[in-house]
This record gives structure tokens, C-alpha cells and sequence, in this order.
């Protein structure tokens, strides 16, 4: 099994797309019909990874959670043609698809074997009763758009630079921040969360939605000011405990 000590991409993948999928992001998809339904993971144009959902009454899980990188190293050296994992879901459930590691950039097509008229899901096109969730971490002001469509449906989105002078350990874990595409609009239209506090998106439309950071936010000069006040009594600590030698 693919390892990896630490997740740098946390960090550095800033710009986050609900049609190539990595870290920090998640898709919701509704299973609405019985069946035996197929899952081809895509990176790019290139096929890297198979599943199964069997959906039915019977089963007990109502959520079937998907780590497209998992299947993905879990598949190397099998057949192309190989299903890497089964999975059994109620009918009315859902099935999460996220990236547990790695650059990601994948997206799925998920078809219904039981029923020639349907037609297959595409992750890349969200549809209605999909839901989109994202952490953002990097301070900063972002677009948040909708690009299924001709017509490029915007929002912004601010991540607010966390003061650290009001940091404590018991502070309460941000809660989500819920939001609905309907018609062509976000509502609401403007979002302001912290950094690691999630994004919710219910989708009523068709929709791919895409987050751009276009101008970070490192702070004001007062917290720069903090922060090498907090520098430099770090060292002058450090020296008094003999710790740096002039």
C-alpha cells in the first residue's frame, strides 16, 4: 500500500475543482435506484481504478465512502478490467468519493448495470441532489464558481487570516458553512470562513464547481508585527538557556 508520512499537498494545492478531485475536497452522490452499479475512477483521460456498489433494500450501510486513492495504488499490477472493491449500500444512500493522499485529480463515471436507460453519472458533471463540500485552508480571497455551463456562475469566498493572539486550545471546532446552488445562483451569494472550516454545497443545477485563490491574505502588520515580537523572545530564551552561542 502506497505510504506517505506527510500530506504536503494540504498545503500547497490552494485552487481546489469538483471535476478533478483531490485533498480537502469531497463529492456526495445520491443512489435513488436499485441496482449493480459499476465505478470507473479516471485520472485525467486515463482509466486507474474500478469498483462496485451494490444498491438494494436490504443492505445496512446508507453510505458507501469511497478513497479514490486507495483504489487507485490498491490497483497496480491488477487486470484493467478488475474491480478493486465492493460495496453495499441502502437504497436512498450515498456514496462519497475524496482522496486520502497523494496529487490527486480524479474524477468517476457511475453507471446503473441493472438499467440500459440510464445513463452514467459523471462526477465531473454534478447533478441535482449532488453535494460538493471543500476546506479551504490558505488565508485569502477566493472565486468560487460554477463552470458547467456557457455562462461561468461567480461568488466570492474569504478565508480570514486567523489572529494568534486569540488562539486556545479549548476554542470550539468550526461548525461547516451550509450553501445551495439553484438556478443559475449561490445562495448565499458571499461566504466567510476560517481557515479548515468546511464549505457545503447543495447542488439543485448541473454543476462543476471550481475555487481560485485570487489574493492571499498574510496578515496584517500588526500580527507580522506580533509575530516577530514572538521571534525574537523565542531566541533571546533560547540564548539565556545556553542553547545558541553568540
Amino acid at each position: 500500500m502506497h505510504g506517505q508520512l506527510f500530506a504536503y499537498q494540504l498545503y500547497t494545492q490552494v485552487d481546489l475543482d469538483s471535476g478533478a478531485l483531490m485533498m480537502k475536497c469531497f463529492i456526495a452522490h445520491l443512489l435513488r435506484e436499485e441496482g449493480l452499479y459499476h465505478g470507473t475512477v479516471m485520472l485525467g483521460e486515463r482509466f486507474v481504478a474500478g469498483f462496485v456498489i451494490e444498491v438494494n433494500e436490504t443492505a445496512e450501510e446508507t453510505q458507501a465512502t469511497v478513497d479514490l486513492s486507495e483504489l487507485h495504488f490498491g490497483a497496480r499490477g491488477t487486470a484493467p478490467n478488475e474491480v478493486v472493491k465492493r460495496f453495499a449500500v441502502k437504497t436512498g444512500g450515498y456514496v462519497v468519493l475524496h482522496v486520502g493522499q497523494g496529487d490527486g485529480g480524479y474524477h468517476v463515471l457511475l453507471r446503473n448495470t441493472d438499467d440500459d436507460q440510464s445513463r452514467p453519472w459523471n462526477s465531473q458533471r454534478l447533478d441535482d441532489g449532488d453535494i460538493f463540500s471543500a476546506i479551504p485552508l490558505r488565508p485569502g480571497s477566493y472565486t468560487l464558481s460554477n463552470v458547467a455551463s456557457e455562462r461561468t456562475v461567480v461568488t466570492r469566498l474569504v478565508v480570514t487570516y486567523p489572529d494568534p493572539r486569540e488562539n486556545t486550545r479549548d476554542r470550539p471546532r468550526p461548525t461547516p458553512v451550509y450553501a445551495t446552488f439553484k438556478r443559475r445562483r449561490f445562495d448565499p451569494e458571499a461566504f466567510t470562513v476560517d481557515p479548515g472550516q468546511g464549505i457545503v454545497i447543495a447542488t439543485k443545477d448541473t454543476a462543476r464547481f471550481t475555487l481560485t485563490l485570487d489574493q492571499p491574505d498574510d496578515g496584517s502588520d500588526e500580527i507580522r508585527e506580533w509575530h516577530e515580537q514572538q521571534r525574537a523572545e523565542l531566541f533571546r530564551m533560547i540564548r539565556g538557556r545556553g542553547g545558541m552561542r553568540a
